[in-house]
């Protein structure tokens, strides 16, 4: 994981929370703290819209590469030729024209 991606999971985690305490509080202590929770209800949606915006990559196209990028650019891959190996052919294996064929043996 990256230290980008732990970031976000930290900063990710943190709202979650604040937005859980917030909703805790607000129900068993007091009325006034559902301005906090719906603070937090909202911090943690535009946080979760602009991650989605990042990982679609509209976001990407507004702003910087080189300077707001978490990552080095990186050439595009080539793409990779299979083919099987041609092996040219061994004359000291090929068989000679007046050689008598090899016997077998009783084994084999």
């Amino acid at each position: 994981m990256t230290p980008a991606q732990k970031r976000r999971r930290n900063v990710l985690v943190i709202l979650i929370g604040g937005a859980i305490l917030s909703l805790g509080l607000a129900v068993l202590v007091s009325p006034m703290l559902w301005i906090a929770q719906g603070i937090a209800d909202v911090l943690l949606a535009v946080y979760l819209y602009l991650l989605v915006l990042h990982r679609r990559g509209s976001l990407a196209s507004t702003v910087d590469d080189d300077f707001w990028g978490s990552r080095p650019a990186s050439p595009p891959p080539r793409p990779v030729a299979l083919a099987h190996p041609r092996v040219p052919a061994r004359p000291e294996l090929a068989p000679l024209q007046g050689a008598s064929k090899p016997r077998r043996s009783a084994a084999g």
